[in-house]
């Protein structure tokens, strides 16, 4: 999965490039979405080695007001490990996302 940020307006889509459920695309809309196996994730992925909520990507927007600049973080849950650009994310603890990460 690849992470894109579109400008004028941000927004963020999360790109899956295969595996067993196929290539698709998903607008992070809301300010936190799970991904996982569980029916409960708005991305699911069924796959044995991913938790029922295996991690979060949150939309987090600065200043006082909520409407400074927006950006993505993501936090691993699960038992198996997440990660982003290779590298094994500490369970439970926010990374912030850029452009083209893969998760």
């Amino acid at each position: 999965m690849a992470l894109q940020k579109r400008y004028k307006e941000t927004r963020f889509i999360l790109k899956s490039v295969g595996g067993a459920d196929g290539a698709s695309k998903h607008l992070l809309d809301r300010p936190s979405t799970s991904i996982g196996r569980s029916e409960e994730c708005p991305i699911r992925v069924r796959h044995p080695s991913v938790s029922g909520i295996h991690c979060t990507i949150d939309i987090v927007t600065s200043g006082p007001d909520g409407g400074g600049a927006k950006t993505a973080t993501i936090t691993d849950h699960s038992f198996n490990g997440t990660f982003l650009n290779e590298r094994r994310l500490v369970k439970g603890v926010a990374v912030q996302l850029k452009e083209d990460d893969s998760i």
